[in-house]
Order: C-alpha cells, then structure tokens, then sequence
C-alpha cells in the first residue's frame, strides 16, 4: 500500500517552451527533499489534473514504509504543500 503526501501545488507553465523551466525548478524546489531521501523507498509523483486546463501541477511524495512517511511528516508537514517553484539559475544549462 503506498501513502501520498502533497509536497508541490502551484500553477506553471506547460507550454514546451518553458518545459526545461519548469522541470529544472521543479528539481530544485524538490531538492532537499531528494538529499532527505537517500537510500529511503520514496517516489515524486507529478500531476496534472485531468480537470484542470490553466497550469495547475501537483506534486505528490509516495511513500511504502509507514515509518519513512512519519519522519517525513514530522521534517516538514509544517511548510507543506509549497506553492512556489525554486527558479534559481544556478543549476541551468543552456545549449
């Protein structure tokens, strides 16, 4: 059985001009959560709703261990789910 926490709801662009935007910043707002991971059985899910046609986006953190779900709740329940995107440069390539 897997359990879901929302960690991302916000609006972003999904035209495929801004595609490598929006995954690079969905990357870095995720990233500490990624270092929290580490060897943990932790999966980021992203959503579009099905209903939803202006850019809403969802992403949900799955988890399989009931005891890596509680320690991650009891990290960071209080600043969940975030509503922004990380859009810091420092991690863009350009080609």
């Amino acid at each position: 059985m897997t359990h879901k926490v929302l960690v991302i709801e916000t609006r972003a662009p999904t035209d495929s001009d801004y595609e490598y935007i929006t995954d690079t910043a969905i990357q870095n707002t995720l990233s500490e959560y990624f270092k929290w991971a580490g060897n943990r059985d932790v999966k980021f899910k992203l959503k579009y709703p099905e209903s939803d046609y202006d850019g809403k986006m969802q992403v949900y953190a799955e988890f399989t261990d009931t005891t890596d779900l509680a320690e991650f709740k009891l990290m960071y329940q209080w600043d969940l789910p975030k509503k922004k995107l990380d859009l810091s440069q420092e991690t863009w390539i350009y080609t």
